[in-house]
């Protein structure tokens, strides 16, 4: 199961930094709408991460996790908190699910 923490946990740092590049500065409405742009491209990717069944227990619950965070981002708080339970029913201990949906 390590393996699969540590792909799970690969795709999530690449999601993650993929949708956090930009030259421009936060508050411009070039990066709102490339950040927008993202979050709709990592919830599709997560999206088909979660449906190809080929992730169990933790890594589906950082999967979830990270789609989360990802609906977080384009201001969807309802599936946001959806995703962030089912991270917290997949991976107890994967204590940033507690904290995002918190601050969801």
């Amino acid at each position: 199961m390590a393996d699969a923490s540590g792909w799970a946990r690969g795709i999530c740092r690449g999601l993650y930094l993929a949708a956090r590049r930009s030259g421009a500065g936060p508050r411009s409405p070039y990066v709102r709408d490339q950040l927008q742009i993202q979050a709709n491209e990592r919830i599709a990717a997560c999206g088909r991460l979660l449906q190809s069944g080929r992730l169990r227990g933790k890594p589906l619950g950082v999967a979830y996790g990270l789609r989360g965070l990802a609906f977080l981002d384009r201001g969807d708080i309802p599936h946001a908190i959806a995703d962030f339970n089912r991270a917290v029913e997949y991976a107890p201990d994967f204590a940033p699910a507690y904290q995002n949906r918190g601050n969801a």
